[in-house]
């Protein structure tokens, strides 16, 4: 039952993502974010350049039916996390226990298995994010290719105004399907290290885990959902950019790009979509209703129009 307590708890909790070093919102992830942004810019012509801050800084992006719904589904979501996802679920340390106790109950105590340990920090966080990083891209293909999961990853993709808050905009029963995978992923590579070494694994080792998600978040992850275009060029083969995600999201365009961080699982599964030139596009889902889309497709398409104003 949820607590309602609990879920307002979790919904007004979410004032503090800007603070949170493990949320994509914390306030260093924007700074960074908009340091890319002024250097991608600066390759842009005036007119161009021009139009990208005139459309950023424009409070209709911010504000509108689109956006509405991504703070909705925020502060739910965040709610229903705190009240009902981690009551039922359980945090990753009660998963990591259990893990670690069922290999010890039916394997025993292995050997005492004493690494460096900058080498065990250094395995340990690699075999965790390639785990998580390739769960991810699992995850999200069976919500494009199976009918039921697709009908709640929908609403994701009916975003038509995308903005890093665009992230949190996700069907509360598959906020909860992805918590369920983030339990799991943690909780079996965790497990099986804390079976392994014991209490040679220290909290740095696990800490270390998040010091991959915060370069991630530092780096470009901000841009993956916005309307500014940053490609990778050849490194694309290896990592996803922000514009073969905001690819994904077009109406236009999308393929594939089911890749959070590497983009070598669409490589191997044949769905990776380099992102070339900037190009128009749209987003939104092919049936929505897109009155309240206000024309807002990456690169040229509105870009040409703030041009052609102000050649007008």
């Amino acid at each position: 039952m949820i607590e309602v307590a609990q879920f307002i708890a979790g919904a007004t909790g979410t004032v503090f993502y800007f603070t949170d070093v493990g949320s994509r919102l914390f306030w260093l992830h924007w700074v960074t974010a908009a340091l890319c942004t002024y250097v991608v810019l600066k390759s842009y012509v005036a007119t161009e350049r021009q139009g990208v801050v005139r459309h950023l800084t424009d409070r209709n992006y911010w504000f509108n039916r689109s956006t509405a719904k991504d703070y909705g589904l925020m502060c739910l979501n965040a709610g229903l996390r705190t009240s009902l996802w981690l009551p039922l679920i359980g945090s990753h340390l009660v998963g990591t226990l259990a893990v670690a106790r069922a290999l010890r109950d039916y394997f025993g105590f292995p050997e005492p298995v004493i690494w460096d340990p900058v080498t065990l920090t250094v395995l340990y966080t690699f075999i965790y994010f390639l785990v998580d990083d390739f769960s991810r891209f699992a995850l999200h293909v069976a919500m494009h290719r199976v009918p039921f999961l697709w009908r709640l990853h929908r609403t994701h993709h009916s975003a038509t105004t995308l903005t890093p808050f665009t992230v949190f905009r996700v069907h509360p029963v598959e906020s909860g399907i992805y918590f369920f995978r983030a339990f799991i992923a943690f909780s079996l590579v965790t497990g099986v290290f804390v079976w392994l070494f014991g209490r040679h694994l220290s909290i740095i080792d696990v800490v270390g885990v998040n010091a991959i998600g915060f370069i991630a978040n530092a780096a470009f992850a901000n841009l993956r959902h916005s309307h500014v275009w940053v490609g990778f060029g050849r490194f694309e083969h290896y990592f996803v950019s922000p514009a073969q995600h905001q690819l994904h999201h077009s109406m236009n365009f999308c393929r594939g790009n089911y890749g959070s961080v590497l983009s070598i699982w669409d490589r191997l599964a044949g769905t990776l979509e380099l992102s070339g030139k900037r190009r128009p596009l749209i987003f939104g889902l092919v049936s929505h209703d897109r009155s309240d889309q206000s024309s807002q497709p990456v690169g040229s398409s509105w870009l040409s129009k703030a041009v052609d104003s102000k050649a007008a």
